[in-house]
């Protein structure tokens, strides 16, 4: 029989009605174990070396309070359940430090929409100011090359640098002008649609200064420009004839190119041309019991570049840099290759009659006219047959510009072909190296004349 003592507490919990006795709690174990340290603690330990245990569940796991706060914040959110019963922890707090936690929280959390909603609003600003800078630029670029296009005279008689004279289709036309002039397909084209957009009338400024300008005076106006010549024709009809020329040169040169190349150039695709459509179909029973085929996905695809002998050959000859500089150029060479006409107009009357140059002096005169009424300024038919004579008899820049583009077009795309034509005949002209088998074990080749080694082993 056993002389072993039992402590006085636990003697005292012995004697106690076991529906009155408590549960034990995790004082009452005698070694505690962290199950995340796995540090351990026994009941008589010396208190300068205990440490705050708990118990959070409903299993035997037990931690240090700081092992476990540790475990559970810095963790994913599984964490705050236990990993062997499952039981959820419960997180107690102090009142006076929830109420003040509570306080800052809400704090933190205005300055955090605030500081959000000043990144979005920045985030706004700068890509607002981002447009407005790329539109602005756009737009100042695309006016200064219509004016070099067409003259300064056509400019500042009908548009002016005035952007409150200019409509939308001006802002529009003008913000495209410089993508218009790098894109490939547009060469002759590019001004186009420009030949269409000039107003009828001068802007109301320019009115008032003409009209108070103006010392001509004559009471009577015909309701048309008094004008039988046939040539230099109008903006209008000169740009359906620019248009024509260059849908007409498009497939000219490309037909030439071929014959010269000896190889067919892809088509152009336009946005929607080559894609495909491909559906997918499930049966199913439909509401008759009949089966049915119903579409679960319609996908549109693109096909993917052909790998052509001229899409290969275009790709070694294309420097996409220097396209880009000769397109943005493309308003002054026109303006350049229409004064080198203009001079050799000088020395050609058939020159200067396809030019459509009257006279001789100023390269680019201002308009002129030989009716202005001050009297009839608020008369819009009057002022549609003054912008229609001033057009008539002003010099037409455009024309011998466009011609001249033109020129320049066609010496660029020769001069691009004659180099598509060199580089096909020095690759075709490309042969590997041949190398004889020196440096090779000649017993392992199968030679018409075998050779002996003669070296002895």
């Amino acid at each position: 029989m056993s002389n072993r003592t039992v402590p006085l507490r636990r003697r005292t919990s012995l004697l106690q009605d076991p529906s009155d006795r408590k549960p034990p709690t995790i004082n009452d174990l005698r070694v505690k174990e962290c199950y995340i340290c796995r540090d351990e603690e026994r009941y008589d330990d010396p208190a300068a070396n205990r440490r705050e245990w708990v118990h959070p569940c409903k299993c035997k796991l037990i931690a240090h309070q700081s092992c476990l706060k540790s475990f559970v914040t810095t963790g994913p959110a599984n964490r705050r359940k236990c990993p062997q019963c499952g039981f959820e922890y419960q997180i107690q707090s102090s009142l006076a430090f929830l109420s003040s936690s509570l306080f800052f929280r809400i704090g933190d959390t205005i300055f955090q929409t605030m500081g959000m909603s000043f990144l979005a609003t920045s985030a706004v600003g700068l890509a607002t100011f981002t447009a407005v800078s790329v539109f602005t630029v756009g737009t100042g670029y695309g006016a200064i090359a219509v004016r070099e296009y067409f003259g300064p005279g056509l400019f500042d008689l009908l548009l002016t640098d005035e952007p409150t004279n200019w409509h939308a289709g001006h802002f529009i036309f003008l913000f495209l002008t410089p993508l218009r002039l790098v894109s490939p397909v547009m060469n002759l084209g590019t001004f186009t649609p420009f030949f269409f957009l000039w107003p009828s009338i001068p802007p109301h400024s320019v009115r008032e200064q003409l009209t108070a300008e103006s010392s001509r005076l004559d009471g009577i106006f015909p309701t048309t420009p008094s004008t039988t010549q046939k040539w230099p024709p109008g903006l209008k009809t000169f740009g359906f004839m620019v248009a024509g020329t260059s849908m007409l040169y498009q497939r000219v040169f490309a037909r030439f190119s071929e014959w010269v190349l000896g190889m067919k150039q892809p088509e152009p695709r336009g946005l929607f041309r080559g894609l495909t459509f491909r559906r997918e179909f499930r049966r199913q029973e439909g509401p008759d019991g009949a089966e049915q085929e119903a579409v679960l996905q319609v996908q549109r695809e693109a096909p993917e570049e052909p790998d052509t002998p001229f899409a290969n050959l275009n790709g070694v000859t294309q420097y996409p840099n220097i396209s880009i500089m000769i397109g943005l150029l493309k308003p002054f060479i026109a303006s350049g290759m229409g004064h080198l006409l203009y001079l050799g107009a000088q020395h050609s009357s058939t020159l200067r009659l396809v030019l459509g140059i009257r006279r001789f002096g100023d390269i680019t005169p201002l308009y002129t006219s030989s009716k202005l009424v001050p009297e009839l300024s608020d008369n819009i038919w009057y002022w549609k047959y003054y912008t229609a004579t001033a057009v008539h008899e002003m010099d037409p820049v455009w024309i011998r510009n466009s011609i001249g583009l033109g020129i320049f077009i066609v010496m660029k795309d020769c001069l691009h072909l004659f180099h598509l034509w060199l580089t096909k005949r020095e690759l075709a002209s490309r042969r590997l190296k041949n190398r004889d088998f020196s440096g090779v074990d000649l017993n392992e080749l199968d030679l018409i004349h075998p050779v002996s080694n003669s070296r002895s082993s």
